[in-house]
């Protein structure tokens, strides 16, 4: 049995935004720079889902992706990319080649499209779980919900294999459910940009898979938690959220995740993939101000112009 199936996934484990050049190829060299950054923040793990753009990239770039990202980390991190898919043979091809590639754990979300059934997707999990030797997070969202029974029978089949990812607006509660109901047994996260992560925490989640614009701020948060100082935990997530909210308004969370890494000058652009929406000059000006008010940037911070 492949032993990364049985790494426990824990702490703060960001979702890698995706650069792009200036003709919008992946910049794979930029890539392993946000890595390399977001291990000095000191991260639990790193992801490649959603938030890095998957769906806009052929299944070509998302294993050269992932070997980037593994190469880089050199066994340090786990490491959990995205296998969603409509079906299961595509699902389990991708489960296949990211083992292959290095992979520690697959973020695996229900298939939406023409699923009738509980027990559908229930039978998708299962014939993917089956097929993989890898540890499987749940990927729960408000467009795609799975519920917490299917969470835990899934938990009793396949024990130590299942954690799961809330996404939905009731995260904390969700999570605090799937905490007692599996007596702490099911690692449980947050998602959402980090936006619950005080709440999720005091509940018992196991951490947090949010962007990787400010890793290193989210990591002192949950640290401070893990110590038991509560109320410090809380004001330095509290200090976070104007910047949290606004890089998770509709529209905003790709290209302002983009924006703040090349601010911090980990990406040299911020070029999405088209169709891509770029922020409004304003909303660049409300960014650099919420960067500032974070000590991200200094207070007389201007953008160099040569």
């Amino acid at each position: 049995m492949n032993l990364r199936a049985r790494r426990q996934l824990s702490g703060v484990i960001p979702i890698l935004a995706m650069p792009f050049s200036r003709d919008e190829e992946v910049d794979l060299e930029a890539l392993a720079r946000e890595v390399q950054f977001a291990e000095e923040a000191g991260v639990d793990g790193l992801g490649l889902a959603l938030a890095s753009e998957f769906v806009r990239l052929t299944d070509y770039e998302r294993y050269a992706t992932l070997n980037t990202v593994v190469a880089t980390v050199g066994g340090r991190l786990p490491i959990v990319v995205h296998v969603g898919a409509e079906s299961v043979q595509v699902c389990c091809e991708r489960v296949a080649v990211a083992t292959e590639l290095g992979a520690s754990a697959v973020l695996l979300p229900p298939p939406s499209f023409e699923v009738w059934t509980e027990t559908d997707v229930h039978d998708y999990f299962e014939r993917v779980i089956e097929a993989c030797d890898l540890s499987i997070v749940i990927q729960d969202g408000p467009s795609a919900p799975v519920s917490i029974g299917m969470i835990l029978a899934l938990h009793r089949s396949h024990p130590g294999r299942i954690a799961v990812k809330s996404e939905r607006s009731s995260s904390a509660a969700f999570i605090a459910e799937i905490v007692s109901v599996s007596n702490g047994e099911i690692p449980a996260f947050g998602g959402s940009g980090g936006l619950g992560l005080w709440a999720e925490l005091k509940r018992g989640a196991s951490g947090t898979m949010p962007g990787c614009a400010i890793p290193d701020l989210l990591v002192r948060v949950c640290r401070t938690a893990r110590r038991g100082a509560w109320a410090e935990a809380r004001r330095e997530h509290a200090r976070l959220l104007p910047l949290l909210q606004f890089m998770m308004l509709p529209g905003n969370m790709l290209p302002a995740h983009r924006e703040v890494l090349r601010l911090r000058g980990i990406l040299t652009s911020s070029v999405g993939r088209s169709p891509d929406r770029k922020l409004t000059t304003l909303e660049q000006d409300d960014l650099v101000g919420l960067l500032m008010d974070v000590r991200l940037l200094a207070d007389d911070w201007q953008e160099d112009t040569d």
